[in-house]
C-alpha cells in the first residue's frame, strides 16, 4: 500500500508534516481536539518501503528546525516561501527514489 507525506496546516500559521497511508482520515484524527482549524494543504505519494519514507519525514523535521523558529511539538511556524522549499524537497525525494528504482530496474533486467 501506499503511504504519503503530507502537510496539515492550522489557522495560527504553523504547518505539521507527517506520513499516514490516509492523510484526509489523519487530518479528521488531529481535529479531533483541536481548537484550531486544520487544513491539509499538501501530500506526496509515495511508492517506497515504510522505513523509506520515514526516514524522509526524520530529514524534512531536521530541515524544518533549521528554517523555522518557533515550534509547538512537531508543529512549526513557517512563512510561505520557506513552506515551498519544504513542498519541493518532499518532490525531490519522490523523484529521486523513482529515478533511482527506475534505473536499478532497467540496470538489473
Amino acid at each position: 500500500m501506499l503511504d504519503y507525506i503530507y502537510i496539515i496546516s492550522n489557522d495560527q500559521g504553523y504547518i505539521k508534516v507527517g506520513v499516514s497511508k490516509h492523510p484526509e482520515k489523519r487530518l479528521k484524527q488531529l481535529q479531533t481536539g483541536n481548537e484550531h482549524k486544520l487544513e491539509l494543504i499538501f501530500t506526496e505519494e509515495f511508492n517506497c518501503s515504510r522505513k523509506h519514507i520515514l526516514h524522509i519525514e526524520k530529514l524534512l523535521h531536521k530541515e524544518l528546525k533549521k528554517l523555522t523558529t518557533k515550534m509547538i511539538g512537531e508543529w512549526f511556524k513557517i512563512d510561505e516561501n520557506k513552506l515551498t522549499s519544504i513542498k519541493n524537497i518532499i518532490t525531490y525525494h519522490r523523484i529521486r527514489y523513482e529515478d533511482d528504482i527506475n534505473f536499478f530496474e532497467r540496470k538489473f533486467r
